[in-house]
């Protein structure tokens, strides 16, 4: 599988980023990761940074390639966000942190994401959406009734208000999962805050991918622009993209190779998530919830 990655972050004008990112990259997957802590409460960049490295040591400790995806993203995300919840209780005073997350799995040329809040996955196929994460928000319910357009989305004075996410108080975390999507060469996944996503619109974001060959120089550019036409109200703007180039897997191994590879990459990972399900009991217990 050959790819390139693009990567973009700034401050806005803001005071301070509480945008956080990651992109994790292992000889045969690669984990794009993105959060933006919830600065209406305390503790949102905090938040943000948790949930980023606890998604990054799980990925870390799991075998690969990843036989189950979405059992993979129920244990990050809950020891994501049980880790958030305890680091905000270590504070002093104590704090309630929150933050927004999404995250992208790439193996053998296949996708799966899974996301709580605001903060989008977009794919992007022949220069149009083919898919989007859709917003846990109360504005989203809102156009998913018909009581509300897009055009009117960023005007309503509950824009900002989500209604998953991770840490804050709820026991648990439910995100949105995808099912496997298999990439063509040419697409483009593409992970962002609302700080990007709340100024263009998704065809402007297509149209800085198609007019630069480059997926860096499309982010930079893109988050530029939305930069300079929220002025002086720009948000923290985060971004990460994932552009396929060839889907080609072919290893050379034998039979023998491949049973053993998998069976004991099936007992690794297996071991991983017992010490993952372990470690959420202690962290529960801890809680006391």
């Amino acid at each position: 599988m050959k790819y390139e990655i693009g990567k973009t972050n700034r401050l806005g004008n803001r005071t301070t980023n509480q945008d956080r990112f990651a992109v994790l990259e292992r000889p045969e997957a690669v984990l794009l990761i993105l959060a933006d802590g919830m600065g209406g409460h305390k503790g949102g960049e905090l938040a943000a940074n948790t949930f980023v490295l606890k998604m990054t040591e799980v990925f870390n400790d799991t075998a690969l390639p990843i036989k189950d995806p979405h059992k993979f993203f129920t244990y990050a995300f809950e020891y994501a966000h049980l880790s958030v919840i305890e680091t905000g209780k270590q504070q002093e005073p104590p704090l309630i942190p929150r933050s927004t997350g999404v995250a992208c799995l790439v193996q053998n040329g296949t996708a799966w994401w899974a996301h709580a809040g605001d903060s989008r996955l977009y794919l992007i196929r022949e220069n149009k959406l083919f898919s989007r994460t859709h917003d846990h928000s109360i504005v989203e319910e809102l156009i998913k009734k018909g009581k509300l357009t897009e055009k009117e989305r960023l005007n309503h004075p509950k824009s900002n208000q989500v209604t998953r996410c991770v840490g804050g108080v709820k026991k648990s975390i439910k995100p949105d999962f995808s099912p496997a999507t298999t990439l063509h060469p040419g697409d483009t996944l593409l992970l962002s805050t609302d700080g990007l996503w709340g100024s263009l619109s998704e065809d402007e974001m297509i149209k800085h991918f198609s007019n630069h060959s480059k997926v860096d120089v499309a982010l930079d550019r893109m988050s530029e622009h939305a930069e300079n036409i929220s002025y002086p109200n720009s948000d923290n703007i985060t971004a990460v993209a994932l552009h396929l180039i060839s889907n080609d897997n072919t290893v050379p191994v034998t039979k023998n190779a491949v049973q053993n590879s998998k069976n004991n990459d099936t007992k690794q990972a297996d071991l991983v998530l017992d010490e993952i399900q372990q470690a959420l009991q202690k962290i529960e217990k801890d809680l006391k919830i």
